[in-house]
């Protein structure tokens, strides 16, 4: 019995002397000691002090406007160390208005890595900071401030400026309509930004002196919404037109145009002399000549009236003198008549 004590006790040492020699030389990182020591894949916790250490984190895209979404992705850099759970915290710090908190948790894609998606604030531009909270098998928070806070500038979708001229080219043609003859007006976003709609007021004076009103939406000629056209319907002529347009971005931000101003022509479709209203007791139905054509046309009847005068004289005088050689003539060709004898 003393022998077989013996011969275990032995054994014991040698197994001892045997698992002391293996370690001679081993790698020193708490990882593979762990493993050496029986700890499964994944049921271990985090092998080093610092986020960066035992994290890599992506954000995209780089360069982030106010459509695009953000994700975040954090994965493991070892991949015997599994994700339990993943959080992001933030603070949203908007171009107008009050800064707000925000809090994420972030989704499961596989044990080692989690993916967080931001949808798009509802604001024009702003800038975004956040960091990031990420437990290991044991629940240990590992915080990403540890090693860097993550910040951006979102840059805003919707007016870049605060006018309409600013943001919006608006045109119109022609501008000097004839009777009953459309007027298009065309919007186009100076920087494409999408224009949501627009709206087009009109008030317009009737030649009897009546004032009304109206007004209609644009339709877009585009896909992205960065060109928009309307047209105003032709009036009779006499009829004066004013007309303002507002437009607005995704976020509903309006600007509004100046006012703009046209006269509807009647006899230009005649003739290239350019006509205005008379001001005489304002009957619009009433039109004269512009003062550019009056005064050469006066010049010109100063001029041709004595001219027409005299050479309508000039011409009597030479038809008297026709007739009188004609005359003349006719006498000088006629035979004396000869009397019969008595």
């Amino acid at each position: 019995m003393k022998t077989i004590w013996t011969a275990i006790s032995a054994t014991i040492i040698i197994a001892m002397i045997l698992a002391m020699g293996s370690n001679i030389g081993a790698p020193n990182t708490a990882l593979e000691t762990s493993l050496e020591n029986g700890t499964r894949t994944g049921e271990i916790g985090w092998q080093y002090e610092t986020f960066s250490q035992n994290l890599g984190v992506s954000v995209t895209p780089q360069e982030i406007t106010t459509l695009d979404q953000i994700i975040v992705t954090v994965s493991s850099k070892l991949p015997q160390v599994f994700i339990k759970q993943a959080t992001m915290y933030g603070v949203v710090y908007p171009n107008d208005g009050i800064q707000f908190p925000f809090s994420f948790p972030f989704l499961k894609l596989d044990d080692i890595t989690f993916q967080c998606v931001i949808e798009p604030f509802p604001l024009n531009g702003y800038d975004i900071e956040f960091y990031l909270v990420v437990y290991d098998y044991f629940f240990t928070p590992m915080d990403s401030r540890n090693s860097e806070v993550f910040s951006y500038s979102v840059v805003g979708s919707g007016w870049r400026h605060d006018t309409f001229d600013e943001n919006v080219i608006l045109t119109y043609w022609p501008m000097r309509a004839n009777a009953s003859e459309e007027v298009s007006i065309i919007l186009i976003s100076k920087e494409n930004v999408t224009i949501s709609g627009a709206n087009l007021y009109v008030t317009y004076v009737t030649p009897e002196g009546d004032a009304r009103e109206g007004g209609w939406n644009f339709s877009k000629t585009n896909v992205n919404s960065t060109e928009l056209k309307r047209s105003i319907p032709g009036y009779p002529a006499g009829t004066n037109i004013t007309f303002w347009v507002t437009a607005w971005d995704q976020y509903n931000s309006v600007v509004t145009s100046r006012m703009y101003n046209y006269s509807v022509m009647g006899i230009s479709e005649y003739t290239d002399f350019p006509f205005e209203y008379t001001d005489a007791g304002g009957d619009r139905s009433q039109w004269i000549p512009d003062d550019a054509i009056i005064l050469p046309m006066a010049g010109m009847c100063a001029l041709a009236i004595p001219l027409f005068i005299y050479l309508y004289a000039v011409n009597l005088k030479r038809r008297k003198r026709a007739m009188e050689l004609v005359s003349s003539k006719k006498a000088a060709a006629e035979p004396e008549e000869v009397k019969p004898d008595e």
